[in-house]
């Protein structure tokens, strides 16, 4: 509303000021009209010797120093129209200077005040989306106590307390606790298969401590045994063969014990203990593959030169 206002006022005041400035130029046009009758009666004055264009001769008669002070009056009567026509002249270029600089000025405040409407607009709409994105942080402090979950049978509202991640870590290690020792063992293998082998070992040391009597146990120090050799911790693979054949020698990875064993052993430039491995190997467990030395690791030590 303010704006078509605005508008229509500066409609006005140019309708004005044009008006105005007709009404003089009007003004100025019927004095120069008046003027050019006046230079035309002096021409015919003066070549008729009369001021009376409808009779050249009434004034013949007349002295020629009276008709030329009377031409004289006339023009200096029209010097002075023609410096009043160019001092009004000049007062209306003066005001039409006047009129140009307000108009000017008016459109300056105007194109101020329409940019100081469209940044307070903006910094509204900013302040808004503040306001909005704070509701919503509200909103989301006011659900850190948990989850609404809805029960289909008694239609109750409850809440599901969200945990820690250690108390997550704490009922995911109950849960494998109470698993039997085959369902423990496998899970340890699944994680060694997806490769989570910090996971895998942590559970298989945790296995071979929970039940030390467990024949399983020696499945257990075989493949914890087995991640150390990929991760090239040869001693640390050596122990827990070692572990696993003098406790579980009855395992069914028992003779691959021995020959993993061996082949640790042969890492860490221990021929000789590993030549003795591999004969208690052919020794006590002859009928298997692991017996036959599948890898031929006997003649790359060259054990037959040691004996």
């Amino acid at each position: 509303m303010k704006h078509i206002l605005f508008f229509t006022s500066l409609i006005f005041l140019k309708c004005f000021f044009l008006s105005v400035k007709a009404e003089e130029a009007l003004t100025i046009k019927q004095q120069l009209d008046r003027i050019q009758l006046e230079v035309s009666d002096l021409n015919r004055a003066v070549f008729n010797k009369s001021f009376d264009p409808n009779d050249n001769s009434q004034n013949i008669s007349l002295d020629d120093t009276e008709r030329f002070t009377s031409i004289d009056i006339r023009i200096y009567d029209l010097e002075k129209d023609i410096k009043n026509l160019t001092l009004q002249f000049e007062e209306v270029i003066f005001r039409l200077d006047d009129i140009a600089n307000y108009i000017q000025k008016i459109e300056t405040e105007f194109n101020s005040n329409l940019e100081d409407i469209k940044n307070n607009s903006k910094i509204q709409k900013k302040f808004t989306n503040s306001n909005d994105l704070t509701d919503i942080s509200e909103i989301k402090e006011e659900n850190t106590l948990g989850t609404l979950v809805l029960s289909e049978e008694s239609s109750n509202i409850s809440t599901v307390e969200q945990k820690n991640p250690d108390e997550e870590t704490l009922d995911a290690d109950q849960e494998i606790n109470n698993l039997s020792s085959e369902e423990q063992l496998q899970f340890a293998l699944d994680q060694m298969m997806k490769k989570n082998y910090d996971k895998s070992k942590s559970m298989l040391q945790k296995f071979i401590l929970n039940f030390p009597e467990n024949q399983l146990s020696g499945s257990a120090h075989f493949w914890l045994g087995k991640i150390y050799q990929f991760e090239t911790n040869y001693r640390k693979a050596a122990i827990i063969f070692g572990e696993g054949v003098q406790k579980f020698p009855n395992s069914i990875k028992a003779a691959e014990m021995y020959y993993e064993l061996a082949k640790s052993l042969k890492e860490m430039s221990k021929t000789s203990e590993a030549c003795k491995t591999l004969d208690i190997l052919n020794q006590n467990y002859n009928n298997t593959k692991f017996s036959k030395d599948p890898e031929k690791i006997k003649d790359s030590l060259k054990c037959n030169d040691l004996s």
